[in-house]
């Protein structure tokens, strides 16, 4: 990303000097990298392995479950070679709760290629700085009656939900289900899936999102469930039935996931928006470095150029590949930045944010 400064000398070489050791803070890695599990070693058990390992990846970086059957991927699948950096066996990692396969295969693939790959079909991208999600989870089980499912009661549980998530590439809470949690959020209340309730047991938490699940076999056996998560100011309730834990799971988290995910991607666009950034209250160049920083995280933004030093206030202009509400929302997202205005005007291109410093 280019950076190209307007300002005053002494700020420029200042700058200068800082480029190369900019923090990426709290991001998540390895979007690039998974791990699948394969059967045995054979060369059509590592072949199906690698394209295996091209969607989770593709689905990672997108958000969007359902490109990993996208046509439009016939041709990297075809072209392995172009897109792998490296890849090896490992020991098979417990992901299911019956776990047939044996062997693991890790795959990282070239970050260059792969998101010029993306951007060519026009797929959608989940920035790095992606959102938390809290997970309640609830079961009914016919020995042990109704109860919320945490590392101790049923780990196997937990770990394939936390694998799930690991695998979407979403940063993942679990309460602690301490006293606390036990006072603000009964257990009736959780399996009726009282949202104002969950909501405000979740407040403690801070995360970006939070998620309850609950599940019961039925005399058939049977697994039914069902799900409440509210993303920003938007609640969604959803059930699923199945034939097995694994199954409703995983498929209900990754119907979960592509419907929060919608509120965070950007489509990569050929031509670029610039956006007019007024900045207020960066005192210090210390501040300053964190500001750029933060504009530097985010993938939307591809040119940043400051114009203008006022005392405290700072204006910048960026180019971004999104429309300029998807760029007002990553930063509030991202808790550095408070809007200055009651309601922004984001038909005249320009955005008043006055810098949160911790």
């Amino acid at each position: 990303m280019e950076i190209i400064l307007k300002a005053h000398a002494y700020l420029v070489l200042s700058l200068t000097m800082f480029l190369n050791s900019l923090s990426m803070g709290e991001q998540v890695n390895d979007l690039y990298s998974t791990e699948v599990l394969i059967p045995n070693q054979s060369r059509l058990a590592k072949e199906q392995g690698l394209r295996d390992a091209l969607r989770e990846v593709v689905v990672k970086l997108t958000g969007d479950s359902k490109l990993a059957a996208a046509n439009e991927l016939v041709e990297a699948l075809n072209n392995l070679d172009d897109y792998i950096e490296v890849w090896g066996y490992a020991d098979a990692p417990d992901t299911t709760l019956t776990n047939p396969e044996k062997t693991g295969l890790k795959v990282s693939f070239s970050p260059t290629v792969l998101e010029r790959f993306l951007r060519a079909q026009k797929f959608p991208l989940l920035p790095s700085n992606r959102p938390s999600i809290l997970v309640w989870i609830l079961g009914d089980d016919p020995e042990l009656g109704r109860q919320f499912i945490n590392i101790n009661t049923q780990p196997d549980i937990l770990n394939l939900v936390k694998n799930k998530l690991d695998q979407r590439g979403i940063p993942v809470i679990f309460p602690n289900y301490d006293l606390e949690d036990a006072f603000s959020l009964p257990l009736q209340n959780a399996w009726r899936l009282d949202a104002e309730i969950i909501a405000e047991a979740s407040h403690r938490y801070e995360s970006d999102v939070w998620l309850i699940l609950r599940f019961y076999k039925t005399s058939s056996g049977e697994i039914r469930g069902a799900w409440l998560y509210q993303v920003a100011d938007v609640r969604k309730l959803g059930d699923y039935h199945s034939d097995s834990i694994t199954n409703f799971l995983e498929l209900s988290i990754d119907k979960i996931i592509d419907e929060v995910a919608d509120h965070y991607v950007f489509i990569p666009q050929a031509a670029q928006n610039q956006v007019s950034l007024t900045i207020d209250g960066i005192n210090s160049y210390f501040q300053y470095r964190e500001l750029i920083s933060n504009l530097e995280r985010l993938e939307l933004v591809k040119n940043i150029q400051t114009s203008e030093i006022h005392g405290s206030r700072i204006e910048i202009a960026v180019d971004v590949e999104d429309d300029i509400y998807r760029l007002y929302k990553s930063l509030i997202r991202s808790g550095r930045f408070l809007s200055v205005v009651t309601e922004q005007s984001f038909d005249s291109g320009e955005i008043a944010l006055r810098w949160v410093k911790r």
